[in-house]
């Protein structure tokens, strides 16, 4: 996800969904649902090794990326969830609703 501002954060069965400024609403899976695509030292440029814990850091799960559906305009608010379905506001006007 590097490159934009991320919005507020929502979970639901064990998927995340993260509006952004970027023009898209993003879902992951949440890595006790589904096993990381890797891992990253919570200290940047740092390798998810033993250098990381020996500096005093942790490895950190890079989740699966589950759907990153474009969108007109950003997303200022908090996505709502019902019945396993996210639902975002934009700032163009529209209501997107998504199911991963």
């Amino acid at each position: 996800m590097p490159g934009f501002a991320p919005g507020a954060p929502s979970t639901a069965n064990g998927v995340i969904y993260i509006p952004s400024d970027d023009g898209h609403l993003y879902a992951y899976a949440d890595t006790t649902v589904l096993p990381a695509t890797s891992h990253v030292c919570s200290y940047p440029g740092l390798p998810p090794d033993l250098s990381c814990s020996s500096a005093g850091f942790q490895a950190a799960d890079v989740p699966v990326q589950l759907k990153a559906v474009l969108i007109s305009g950003s997303v200022p608010g908090v996505a709502a969830i019902s019945n396993g379905q996210v639902y975002v506001a934009t700032t163009a006007g529209h209501v997107i609703g998504m199911t991963p």
